[in-house]
């Protein structure tokens, strides 16, 4: 088999001592190699700051020149409509559309990093299983009135 592209997304999430969730990107293929540091208001669900975009790799010297543009994202909320604006904003032909690949996954790490936070403030399994479905209902398959969680896990529709 002759492999013609492995790219690999990565994302790592932490507090900060100011109290912001600070996300890093990376993205790594065999021309690329992209990182990304923004920080997010846990209550507010913004970008308050960019800390560092940074071209390890890039296929053409210009490249790396884009990296003041991801400003422009600076008070975004993570809602729906974010991915949209993030590749109009920093993805086309002023930008690079694998800055804008990177900060989508960043955007969808804050989404996963807020819930388990959340969760953890709650005392039982139940408490966390009836949160999780009220927060994702109708987002995927499995949170869909068709399929209902049980104790037991996930149960088809055809076992409600």
């Amino acid at each position: 088999m002759d492999i013609l592209l492995e790219r690999e997304l990565i994302t790592k999430a932490w507090f900060d001592d100011r109290g912001f969730i600070m996300i890093k990107g990376i993205l790594i293929d065999d021309m690329h190699h992209i990182e990304a540091v923004i920080a997010f208001d846990y209550d507010l669900e913004k970008v308050v700051a960019i800390d560092e975009v940074k071209w390890v790799r890039a296929p053409y010297a210009p490249c790396s020149d884009v990296a003041q543009i991801s400003n422009r994202i600076i008070g975004l909320e993570v809602k729906t409509g974010a991915t949209a604006i993030i590749n109009h904003e920093l993805g086309e032909s002023d930008g690079c559309i694998h800055l804008a690949e990177v900060v989508v996954q960043i955007f969808k790490c804050f989404f996963q990093v807020k819930h388990r936070v959340e969760d953890r403030k709650l005392q039982t399994e139940e408490e966390r299983k009836s949160r999780k479905y009220r927060v994702l209902r109708n987002s995927c398959y499995a949170y869909t009135d068709k399929v209902k969680l049980s104790s037991s896990g996930i149960q088809t529709p055809s076992e409600c």
